[in-house]
């Protein structure tokens, strides 16, 4: 055998490693996201979002789709929240009704998506056996 289809068996046997290490790599993420996902419905499941500062974004957000103004109040505009949350729930707000099924599913799946992210960004700045030896011992 000589060394150039000795170089050649090598490489193609290299390329095939890489394709079925990327097919494990996307399982790993999907499996991730599922994961997270049920995580955060269950989470909103619970009704447990409804704490804190929902009940003043949803008046922005009311403001917003009804009366065209970042306000609390009628005609009386506020700088006491950032304004993309607001916007966000105002998008989905056709009806009387307070849109919380679509604003929190859009959330869970922004936050799910978060989790595959940070787990790629964890995989680039620290060594793949440190990432895989954390997700075999999380899933």
């Amino acid at each position: 055998m000589t060394l150039h289809v000795l170089a050649r068996i090598l490489i193609q046997r290299w390329a095939k490693w890489e394709d079925r290490r990327k097919q494990d790599q996307s399982k790993i993420l999907f499996v991730i996201f599922i994961l997270a996902f049920v995580v955060r419905c269950s989470y909103a499941g619970l009704g447990l979002w409804w704490a804190g500062h929902s009940p003043v974004y949803l008046a922005i957000a009311k403001s917003i789709a009804f009366h065209h103004s970042f306000s609390l109040a009628t005609d009386i505009p506020t700088a006491s929240r950032p304004p993309l949350y607001p916007f966000l729930i105002a998008a989905f707000w056709w009806t009387d009704s307070v849109p919380i099924t679509p604003v929190v599913l859009v959330q869970i799946i922004c936050g799910a998506a978060t989790v595959v992210l940070v787990s790629l960004i964890a995989k680039d700045r620290f060594s793949e056996k440190l990432h895989g030896l954390l997700w075999r011992k999380v899933l």
